[in-house]
């Protein structure tokens, strides 16, 4: 009885790590599709903010050519009453005012870079720290210190100038290199292109 019933489990078994290693690489591929995407949708969001603070700024400066005729219309009513009633100079300092204001609020949104502690820790939970670091589920997708996909990395390096590195493998790429890349994309998306050590080192 035994030995007909062994090879039946055997079988089973292999069944089952079969999918569950099928599963891990479909898993796997999604995280890497949706973070491709994410960044992707991020980058195309901020350039529309700034396309929007661009086409703000002269709508902000549009006040004081209003104010020009109110100007001179006090002249034309020469009354006394209407020269007293001189609030329409004052509009100049308030729009002058709100200036500041939009420049104020821009840098607070602005965050400051991870610390160097920081960028350590992030190292050694994606790839102990090795610059030359090659994942092994799913093998060889995930390269370098930063863990970067040869297709993130190809897209982020244009974003800053670095033509010479798209076709180049992260994990071939000098440190300091895959540093200022890493930093290139934190300043694009934050830390959320590394969702499960970001989370366990409590930056998200």
């Amino acid at each position: 009885m035994e030995s007909d019933l062994n090879p039946l489990v055997s079988v089973d078994l292999r069944s089952f790590a079969d999918r569950a290693a099928a599963w891990t690489e479909a898993h796997r591929e999604h995280r890497d599709q949706t973070r491709d995407r994410a960044m992707s949708l991020a980058a195309t969001a901020r350039a529309a903010e700034e396309s929007q603070a661009l086409s703000n700024a002269p709508t902000t400066a549009a006040p004081p050519t209003t104010a020009a005729p109110a100007t001179t219309a006090a002249p034309t009513t020469a009354s006394i009453p209407t020269t007293t009633a001189a609030p329409t100079t004052a509009s100049i300092p308030t729009t002058t005012a709100s200036i500041p204001t939009t420049e104020s609020s821009t840098d607070v949104a602005t965050p400051p870079d991870p610390t160097e502690e920081q960028w350590e820790a992030l190292r050694q939970c994606e790839s102990s720290g090795s610059y030359r670091a090659i994942s092994i589920s799913p093998a060889g997708r995930y390269r370098g210190a930063y863990q970067f996909s040869r297709s993130t990395w190809d897209w982020v390096a244009p974003q800053i100038g670095a033509d010479y590195l798209v076709g180049v493998d992260p994990a071939e790429a000098s440190p300091a290199d895959q540093d200022r890349m890493a930093l290139a994309l934190w300043r694009m998306n934050g830390w959320a292109p590394w969702p499960a050590c970001s989370k366990r080192l409590g930056y998200l």
